[in-house]
């Protein structure tokens, strides 16, 4: 394809694109009631000082994102640009820290957009679309994900960048559950694997611990820990690690056997990936896909009347008295078996990456394995939004899967050109991936 027949494209992904934030901007509005209602009201009969404290002491730590949002949620026009500018911001990031060239065209801008969507609809409802939600999750996490791109690609970039990516991260780490789970492993990721240890990289990994430290430390957390389990998970304070470790593979579980979309991308992509990749395939290869694949096609067939596929999936929440049944018991396993498979065919994908992204790998599955571990803040375990993490980082794992797929392991780009016939062959250039 020549540049001139790009520039279409480029027309037309700019079209789609403002399409997108154009609809998303005009639907976003408060609910006079719950959570927009008591936050649209916070300010009445006292200062923000006073609100602030009060929170501290009773509810949460993120004292920085909740005074933003009190001051900001009665101006629609704020959070109608906000939450439009934050998945954009998100979709770019993720690009920007996934690709190995650093680059975020159209495309890959359009594609990274269009996955951020594909996102299960109750999940992004709580954590994008509600606008208190998404003072909680998209925005501090958009934050938090361009401030590691910054600090990631422009560590020798001008001052006000590196303070720039300060203040972000600041903010994204007042969502603790952000900062532990991804923030602060990557930043230690970063710095090891390119081997700064500057007085920036200090400052950022310092920033990042305070500011962690004091949103977790917030008298209020215990105080919302007891009355969120009280209203929707009761037994939860008599749970043993085992019980906790159980109902979080339950939640994961359900990840797995639901019908979710990117994760349906996500197998057949590294399918193809590691077949498209590898000159041979080894006999454990094979089986690990041949999982994978299996899968792959029981997410077209999924129907709760199908008796056959219970065997393979779980749609009722765990009930500890039945467990040890069979028909509870294997899709459990199985779930368990495929994610292993799933773990070890990416690990072969990643094994000729860049050191941080192989320890980005990792921490990724970690956290898919922890996610639920009885962690004292969103209502314990079992509000969509919390899948919101899974899901992020779910995404970022795709798209360095599928930028791998434009590399060889010598760290050349893949072309693919078209031949008479219609053959389609690969060559090895340092220029951009074109279709010819």
């Amino acid at each position: 394809m020549t540049v001139n027949n790009l520039r279409p494209l480029k027309i037309l992904g700019v079209i789609y694109v403002a399409t997108i934030l154009f609809f998303i901007a005009v639907s976003l509005h408060t609910w006079g009631a719950d959570d927009d209602k008591y936050f649209s009201d916070a300010l009445i009969n006292r200062s923000l000082f006073d609100f602030l404290n009060f929170r501290y002491h009773t509810w949460t730590g993120r004292i920085l994102i909740e005074g933003i949002m009190v001051m900001t949620i009665n101006h629609p026009w704020f959070f109608k640009i906000m939450i439009p500018l934050s998945l954009c911001v998100m979709a770019a990031s993720m690009v920007k820290l996934a690709a190995k060239d650093r680059n975020v065209g159209i495309f890959t801008f359009c594609l990274s957009i269009t996955l951020l969507l594909l996102i299960n609809g109750d999940v992004m409802g709580e954590a994008s679309w509600w606008v208190t939600g998404s003072y909680n999750y998209l925005q501090p996490i958009a934050a938090g994900l361009l401030s590691l791109a910054i600090f990631y690609t422009n560590r020798h970039g001008p001052l006000w960048t590196k303070l720039l990516s300060l203040v972000l991260l600041v903010f994204s780490c007042f969502n603790e559950i952000y900062s532990i789970v991804y923030a602060i492993p990557a930043i230690i990721a970063i710095t090891i694997s390119r081997k700064d240890y500057g007085k920036y990289s200090a400052i950022y990994l310092i920033s990042s611990l305070v500011t962690t430290g004091f949103a977790l430390t917030a008298p209020g957390n215990r105080e919302r820990f007891y009355k969120e389990t009280t209203r929707w998970f009761p037994d939860f304070p008599n749970f043993n690690i085992i019980d906790k470790v159980a109902l979080g593979f339950d939640r994961l579980s359900s990840h797995l056997t639901e019908q979710n979309v990117l994760l349906l991308v996500f197998i057949g992509l590294l399918v193809a990936c590691v077949t498209l990749q590898k000159k041979t395939i080894s006999g454990l290869q094979l089986i690990l896909m041949a999982v994978l694949t299996f899968k792959f096609a029981l997410f077209f067939i999924f129907t709760r009347y199908s008796y056959p596929l219970k065997a393979f999936t779980h749609f009722e929440f765990l009930d500890f008295g039945n467990i040890a049944d069979i028909k509870f018991f294997f899709p459990y396993a199985f779930s368990l078996f495929y994610f292993i498979c799933l773990y070890f065919t990416h690990a072969d994908l990643v094994r000729h990456s860049e050191r941080h992204n192989k320890l980005t790998h990792h921490l990724y599955f970690r956290h898919c394995f922890c996610r639920y571990d009885g962690v004292k803040s969103d209502s314990v375990c079992i509000k969509l939004s919390s899948g919101f993490y899974f899901l992020i980082f779910l995404l970022y794992t795709l798209f360095f899967t599928w930028h791998s797929t434009r590399y060889n392991s010598s760290g050349h780009k893949v072309i693919w050109k078209s031949r008479p016939g219609g053959r389609v062959s690969r060559a090895n250039s340092n220029h951009e991936l074109f279709f010819t």
